[in-house]
């Protein structure tokens, strides 16, 4: 299976999340929620947009006895309201309703916490990057979203990298990395703007680079030759895929949950079968008590009148 754009932004953020409560805003089927669960070493929230999906998402945690992530739809919000000091949405493009995605980011965050909203950067015609549910918020209203809830904002992009690695085999185990760019007649564009908003300072890498295994980023490339193609074709087939497992998965415990309905169901209409013919059984008991105190009362009025004789 493809994996998804969206473990580049987890991996990234990674040392922003060591031991904090974290959120994520949008697709549950991504993996983003195990990957940020393993970085944290709590469990990790995760809201999705599509309610149905989000079903399927916890279907498999609950089958996978529980795991680290709890899934729910995006309603189920208050419960955890305020407490999560990192909130992650890596597509607001996914949401109808962008100003409403970020207050509920912002919703969640404590007052300590940021969030973390990414959003495709179709500016211009750009075709959308993989992984990209729609065309969401450019960069200067993405920054005018994030200012209007957080007193700081950091803009950041996320931009496609491809090279080669040249390594000293007898270096140590963390060798300083140089980057060479000297082949690039131009910086790439970013595929994916990145805005940071918190109330405090926070202090991040001003360049990072995530490697990510070649097969996958030659999917990942937008506006690719016609040799990226496949790449594009198997990057729909695995989601059509794993959506398939998901409408599977939620199929099945529908089924589950109807045949315990009838298994109740059955067992009511027993219940009450039952009960009936206790009724019934009890009503004939009564009646026959009646009848024998009618016959004592005759009995009684006759002994009775035969004294007073």
């Amino acid at each position: 299976m493809l994996l998804d754009p969206s473990l580049v932004l987890g991996a990234w953020c990674r040392p922003l999340l060591s031991g904090r409560r974290v959120a994520v805003l949008g697709d549950s089927s991504t993996g983003l929620g195990e990957l940020l669960s393993e970085t944290t070493g709590r469990r990790v929230h995760v809201l999705d947009p599509d309610g149905g999906r989000a079903a399927a998402a916890a279907a498999r945690a609950r089958r996978a006895t529980g795991g680290p992530v709890s899934y729910g739809a995006i309603e189920d919000l208050d419960a955890i309201a305020g407490a999560c000091d990192a909130v992650l949405v890596p597509d607001l493009s996914a949401f109808a309703d962008p100003v409403a995605a970020v207050a509920a980011a912002t919703a969640l965050a404590s007052a300590r916490g940021f969030a973390l909203v990414a959003s495709p950067n179709t500016e211009g015609g750009r075709p959308k990057p993989l992984g990209a549910a729609g065309r969401g918020p450019g960069y200067y209203e993405l920054y005018d979203l994030l200012s209007a809830e957080f007193a700081r904002v950091r803009m950041l992009g996320r931009a496609p990298f491809v090279a080669c690695a040249i390594a000293d085999f007898s270096a140590g185990a963390d060798p300083p990395v140089t980057v060479d760019a000297s082949l690039l007649a131009a910086s790439e564009e970013p595929d994916w703007f990145v805005a940071l908003g918190s109330e405090h300072e926070l202090e991040v890498d001003p360049y990072t680079v995530v490697e990510v295994p070649a097969a996958e980023a030659v999917a990942w490339l937008p506006g690719a030759a016609a040799g990226a193609e496949p790449g594009r074709e198997s990057a729909a087939l695995a989601q059509a895929e794993r959506r398939m497992a998901e409408l599977t998965a939620e199929l099945a415990e529908l089924g589950r949950r109807q045949q315990e309905q009838a298994r109740r169901a059955q067992q009511s209409e027993q219940q009450a079968t039952a009960a009936t013919a206790r009724l019934a059984e009890l009503q004939g008991e009564l009646d026959k008590e009646r009848v024998l105190r009618h016959a004592l009362e005759t009995q009684a009025q006759e002994a009775r009148r035969a004294a007073e004789r």
